[in-house]
């Protein structure tokens, strides 16, 4: 990916990435919205400390997931921040 901006870039052309359908901005302000999620987390991490592997497991499930930005959205926004850095 690092290569084909250099090329971009050689060739003058400006890349624009558009991740189609990925939610990148938050509607709700943070902390907002009721979370258990954290808390059933730590009951988990206690089941787990206590050596109850398959409670713990079934705990962590049941907690959620975090949602975070898809991998590939976080390298293409780092490759675009240090190339941008490093031209001005």
């Amino acid at each position: 990916m690092e290569g084909d901006i250099e090329d971009f870039q050689k060739a003058g052309i400006k890349p624009v990435f558009v991740f189609s359908g990925l939610k990148i901005v938050r509607n709700e302000k943070p902390f907002s919205v009721n979370d258990d999620g954290p808390a059933k987390r730590s009951q988990a991490w206690d089941l787990y400390d206590q050596g109850l592997a398959s409670e713990a497991v079934e705990a962590f499930g049941a907690a959620g997931r975090r949602t975070r930005a898809p991998l590939m959205f976080c390298f293409a926004k780092y490759l675009w921040i240090s190339r941008n850095s490093a031209t001005t």
